[in-house]
């Protein structure tokens, strides 16, 4: 079986099936008003991970910092992350895109969308979802890191 990157460059990104489940290369969460994402990140093992997160159609702010995207680090982020996404002006609702990352052992260089990375999409709410990673490195396991993401409207 080839890895999971090759699996979705043939299927041009969208969903595989693995082992019955499917897999997501990312996950986005749409249409979104005004509000907050709550993040909640748990790795597993000693690979350095987290997410990537970006707007379409807005804005995301962090600290006070105002970007289209971010990366979020399990080893650097606080137990909880609240993130302000807004519309862009004239706009009722954006569009969040999260994906798994980690840093390459060798290379010490950011990494995403490659070798086995992937995600299990479990919704637990019309607004909230767990996300279980498998990163790049090794076989698919879905256990190297767990996030919870939480939208709530302003």
């Amino acid at each position: 079986m080839s890895d999971l990157g090759s699996r979705f460059v043939e299927s041009r990104g969208e969903p595989i099936e693995v082992d019955g489940r499917l897999v997501h290369l990312s996950h986005v969460m749409a249409p979104l008003p005004a509000g907050v994402l709550k993040v909640r990140m748990r790795a597993a093992g000693d690979l350095e991970q987290g997410i990537g997160i970006s707007a379409d159609g807005g804005w995301l702010t962090i600290n006070g910092e105002k970007s289209k995207q971010f990366a979020l680090w399990t080893a650097t982020a606080p137990d909880r992350v609240e993130i302000d996404a807004k519309p862009l002006r004239g706009r009722e609702s954006l569009s969040v895109r999260i994906w798994n990352i980690w840093k390459h052992d060798y290379w010490g260089s950011t990494m995403a969308w490659v070798s086995n990375a992937g995600l299990l999409v479990e919704p637990t709410s019309d607004t909230a979802v767990t996300l279980h990673a498998s990163a790049g490195p090794g076989g698919p396991t879905f256990d190297d890191l767990t996030v919870d993401v939480t939208f709530e409207p302003a």
